[in-house]
């Protein structure tokens, strides 16, 4: 074989085995929605409710959470749930309303805002009156409940933190937790800093709450990749969790890797190359039933912080009757851009904002073949 003939079958190869790579991880998406709670019983508390909100206890019943047995403390989290919901049935409606927007419903495996207020109800009422009482906002809602901390946390419900309270020895010891009872957060913090002083100070049923409760790291929410990807099941939704945990890998950058890593290594590793996370948003959005492509753009100047090119994730939508595309995945800023009319634009926006003139571009596999 002659060696350009070798050189042109070399590159088919190589393109044809990522494709199958691409291929593989492709097969993430779309998904389904989940089915609605599956266990033996079903919650009594949500019956009335029913009636009254059939939308939203289906959507509650598609939570991850529960998908199998309910837990006392995902009980008392629908309790508080529905007690909010009675209290002031159309706020609670216009803000679930809204929640249930974002994304497609018809593909997303459950409803993500709605899971994160779930997560605040599992804690305490009040902080899921604060999220409703003003009106929906997702960036609000997600910046109390997505914590992305590495330390362990002590997430008992107000009915546990009571519970561990009423079994400690000593009534000096009890009365200094009274005064941040309406703060289940602070109790909780407070609470386990002295267990970790002195655990004698509980009774043996209360460490056995602690010690078991504690093991329910906020970290442990975000470790599995493929739960991750399915919460990241709009364009707002993952760029809300990429501008918090993605950062550019200069090291990496410097040994020009050409084909982006598996989504599962972007969301493990929290970093990679612009290919990285175009392939990363993709993946994401194209699981959750967006038609998403990543696109590559060639400068015809290399920028130093560039080189010869740029990678996004590009997502098709209809609006008003013509379809626009947005930028997402983008590790120039972190954030969606404005909608373009062509992905000719989007492509051309990019060369304009590293400011060098377009050579041309791809869509397809995020990467680059130089």
């Amino acid at each position: 074989m002659k060696p350009q003939t070798f050189k042109h079958f070399l590159s088919f190869i190589i393109i044809f085995v990522f494709s199958l790579h691409f291929l593989g991880c492709a097969s993430f998406g779309p998904t389904k929605p989940n089915l609605p709670y599956a266990g033996n019983q079903y919650p009594s508390i949500l019956i009335e409710l029913a009636q009254k909100n059939p939308l939203l206890v289906q959507e509650l019943g598609k939570l991850p959470e529960l998908q199998d047995e309910i837990s006392e403390t995902e009980a008392y989290a629908l309790r508080n749930i529905v007690e909010l919901y009675n209290i002031d049935q159309a706020n609670f409606e216009k803000a679930f309303n809204e929640m249930y927007k974002i994304g497609l419903p018809e593909f997303r495996k459950f409803c993500t805002p709605l899971q994160a207020l779930f997560w605040f109800a599992k804690k305490d009422i009040e902080e899921t009156r604060k999220q409703l009482e003003e009106g929906f906002h997702l960036e609000s809602l997600l910046a109390a409940s997505w914590w992305f901390q590495k330390e362990p946390t002590l997430p008992l419900s107000e009915q546990e933190a009571k519970k561990v309270i009423s079994s400690i020895k000593s009534d000096e010891q009890k009365k200094e937790y009274y005064p941040f009872l309406d703060r289940i957060e602070v109790l909780n913090n407070l609470i386990l800093l002295d267990y970790r002083k002195n655990p004698d100070i509980f009774s043996r049923e209360a460490r056995k709450i602690i010690s078991s409760s504690q093991t329910e790291k906020e970290e442990l929410k975000w470790e599995d990749p493929k739960k991750v990807i399915d919460r990241l099941n709009s364009p707002e939704l993952f760029e809300y969790w990429f501008l918090y945990n993605f950062k550019y890998d200069w090291d990496k950058a410097r040994k020009g890797y050409k084909w982006a890593q598996s989504a599962e290594k972007s969301i493990t590793t929290k970093e990679g190359l612009c290919h990285d996370a175009a392939y990363l948003a993709c993946v994401c959005l194209k699981r959750a039933g967006y038609n998403a492509t990543g696109l590559n753009v060639y400068f015809a100047t290399p920028t130093s912080s560039r080189a010869g090119g740029h990678s996004v994730c590009i997502v098709k939508m209809k609006e008003l009757d013509k379809s626009v595309y947005y930028i997402v995945g983008d590790t120039s800023i972190f954030r969606t851009r404005s909608p373009f009319g062509s992905i000719k634009e989007a492509a051309k926006y990019i060369a304009n904002y590293n400011d060098v003139p377009l050579k041309q571009y791809t869509t397809g596999t995020p990467g680059f073949m130089y």
